[in-house]
């Protein structure tokens, strides 16, 4: 978290790789959901006001910055929601497409095998 202006913060969260290409590689989606409920943690936890929240992408220095509003974080209630009804009905399967990005979880999941 920093400050950006006033009594508002922007949350940033780095980034070991390079930044994905938006529409192209399934990791522009899963890192702006990520952002997005980190934005509605510091919102409701920490009483924060969220600004913009920030990619930064080590391997190469990019940014990619979205700005919080009110539609963002109503899109984002409504994934959430929807991803914890399916986890708590045991009809959520597991995304395998993000398993070739992945280099944390490997020895220890039971998907790796399968990509």
């Amino acid at each position: 978290m920093k400050r950006y202006s006033g009594d508002s913060i922007e949350l940033v969260d780095f980034k070991t790789s390079k930044m994905p290409v938006p529409g192209k590689d399934i990791r522009s989606e899963i890192i702006d959901l990520q952002l997005d409920i980190y934005a509605l943690g510091a919102e409701k936890a920490l009483r924060l006001k969220v600004a913009n929240t920030i990619a930064h992408f080590l391997g190469d220095g990019n940014l990619a910055m979205n700005t919080w509003s009110s539609e963002r974080r109503s899109q984002v209630l409504t994934k959430l929601t929807a991803i914890l009804n399916c986890i708590d009905a045991g009809k959520y399967s597991a995304n395998i497409s993000y398993c070739v990005y992945c280099l944390e979880f490997g020895a220890i999941c039971p998907y790796a095998s399968v990509v």
